[in-house]
């Protein structure tokens, strides 16, 4: 079993401040590695650091071009479909930067099923990389950015379902608990990576936050691991007074 990688929280005044830290993170892996590969966080909250990162690459072609990109999560057929996670960061992103088509690896929002988009998709990662194992001791990405619900869910791996125990798949299709559909990468696929961020901001996820934090916590953002570290990205309010800021590794 390789070592535990390490947990780490970095705490920042507001929203803003936490994209920033973030965007500064993102840049000193790009600085230290030949190429990188990145999944992108779906929803709203990480559309602040995508802006961020965009102004801070625009003038770095050199980090841009080691990147490529794909996804943690994504809507299955998505009403309207300007809101799939793929347009959101097209927005916040990569129609502020020359990035090549070729560079992004979109889920699709649109399929005959979401059983089949999730299917298509993990063909595609397979596609690129042989294998991944259960000691991480092969990374698929190098970075990875995830949010987390006030229910403890991230990417779309939601509590008490049974996305959480696939142990073989890359991908899977998923519901939410109001039964709308998503495809999301698995924990085996999402932990596979160097560096697992997260970002989480406001009140609302303060509880959920806490608990996730928490040794032996069963929420599915808790069970996320990473080779090398797992990073906690939250503002202030998320944060609350009380709790120290770094994290011993977990056992």
């Amino acid at each position: 079993m390789a070592a535990a990688a390490r947990k780490r929280v970095e705490i920042s005044p507001d929203p803003s401040a936490c994209a920033a830290g973030v965007c500064r993170w993102i840049l000193d892996v790009l600085q230290t590695q030949p190429a990188v590969r990145i999944a992108l966080a779906g929803g709203t909250t990480p559309l602040g650091t995508y802006r961020q990162l965009a102004a801070a690459l625009r003038d770095r072609p050199a980090l841009l071009h080691k990147v490529t990109w794909y996804w943690t999560d994504e809507r299955f057929r998505p009403a309207p479909p300007q809101h799939s996670n793929r347009d959101w960061a097209a927005r916040a992103l990569f129609e502020h930067l020359p990035v090549e088509s070729s560079a992004i690896h979109a889920i699709s929002s649109e399929d005959v099923s979401a059983e089949h988009a999730a299917r298509s998709y993990e063909q595609q990662l397979r596609g690129k990389y042989r294998s991944i194992t259960r000691d991480h001791s092969a990374s698929l990405f190098t970075i990875v950015l995830l949010g987390m619900g006030t229910d403890g869910h991230t990417a779309a791996l939601f509590p008490g379902t049974g996305a959480l125990n696939e142990a073989t798949k890359w991908v899977v299709a998923t519901r939410t608990p109001e039964g709308d559909d998503r495809i999301s990468l698995t924990l085996p696929a999402l932990s596979s990576a160097d560096y697992v961020g997260f970002i989480v901001n406001g009140a609302a996820k303060r509880a959920a936050l806490a608990h996730a934090l928490c040794p032996g916590s069963e929420f599915p953002a808790a069970l996320i691991r990473a080779r090398k570290e797992v990073l906690w990205f939250v503002d202030q309010d998320a944060f609350g007074p009380g709790r120290p800021a770094t994290l011993a590794p977990e056992p």
